[in-house]
C-alpha cells in the first residue's frame, strides 16, 4: 500500500497581504499600459480642449463619443486616428482641431482622405504632441519589419499640415526613440513667416531615421531650421 502525506502550509495574514498588494500593483500597471484607440468625431473644428470627450469615440470610426463629461486623460500607449471617411455624424471635410494644450500618446494616424491641420490656438505658448510608440529598439534604427507597423502615419490619400498662424504660438510633433513615422501622403510645415524656426516642427529622437518618407509622398516647408 502506498501512503500519501499531505502538508498544509499556513500563509500568515501579513504574507497574504503582500501577495494581494503585489497582484494589485501588477493589475494597475497592466491597465495603465493597455492601449485605447480613439477616433476623431469632433467635426471640422471640435470642442475645446482637444482631449474633451465629445471630440472622440473609443468604439469605431464615426462612432458615439466617449460617454460622460470632461476630458480624456490620454496615456502614453493610446492611439489617435483621424479618418476622413467620417469625422463625426457621417460628415467629411477638412479638420482643424482646437489645440490649446500638449499631449503624450502612443500613436497617431491620418487616414482615408483626411485633411488635418494642427495649429495652436487660444494663447501663446507651445503645444507638443509626444508620440511614445510601441517599437522597442533602444534608440537605434529598428528592424525593417517595424516599418510595416508605424506609430505615426499619413497614408497616401491624406494630408497633415503643422502650422503657426501667430508669432509665439508653437506646434510641435515629437517622435520618441520608440516611435517610427511613415509618410505616404502629404506633410506640410509652415510658420507663415511669423515665428521663425522654433514655431513649427516635427522631429524624431531615433538615431538612424525614425521618420521615413515613402516613394510618392510629398513634404513642403517654408520653415527655416537650424542645428
Amino acid at each position: 500500500m502506498i501512503k500519501y502525506y499531505y502538508k498544509v502550509v499556513e500563509i500568515k495574514a501579513a504574507h497574504m497581504k503582500k501577495i494581494i498588494f503585489t497582484f494589485l500593483l501588477i493589475l494597475i500597471f497592466w491597465k495603465a499600459q493597455s492601449q485605447t484607440t480613439y477616433y476623431w468625431v469632433g467635426g471640422t473644428n471640435g470642442a475645446s480642449p482637444f482631449n474633451v470627450k465629445t471630440n472622440w469615440s473609443s468604439s469605431s470610426v464615426g462612432g458615439a463619443p466617449v460617454s460622460g463629461t470632461g476630458n480624456i486623460s490620454f496615456t502614453i500607449s493610446d492611439k489617435l486616428i483621424f479618418d476622413g471617411s467620417n469625422i463625426g455624424g457621417g460628415a467629411t471635410g477638412a479638420i482643424t482641431p482646437t489645440i490649446t494644450n500638449s499631449i503624450s500618446i502612443g500613436q497617431l494616424f491620418i487616414q482615408n482622405n483626411a485633411t488635418v491641420t494642427f495649429q495652436r490656438t487660444g494663447s501663446s505658448g507651445t503645444s507638443t504632441f509626444t508620440l511614445n510608440g510601441a517599437n522597442t529598439n533602444n534608440g537605434t534604427a529598428p528592424n525593417p519589419d517595424i516599418f510595416n507597423t508605424p506609430d505615426f502615419s499619413i497614408d497616401a490619400t491624406s494630408t497633415l499640415t503643422i502650422t503657426s498662424g501667430t508669432a509665439g504660438y508653437n506646434m510641435i510633433i515629437n517622435l520618441m526613440t520608440t516611435a517610427v513615422g511613415i509618410v505616404s501622403g502629404t506633410l506640410n510645415l509652415t510658420d507663415n513667416g511669423l515665428a521663425g524656426s522654433t514655431s513649427t516642427r516635427i522631429y524624431s529622437q531615433l538615431s538612424g531615421g525614425g521618420l521615413i518618407f515613402k516613394s510618392g509622398s510629398v513634404c513642403t516647408s517654408n520653415v527655416t531650421a537650424t542645428g
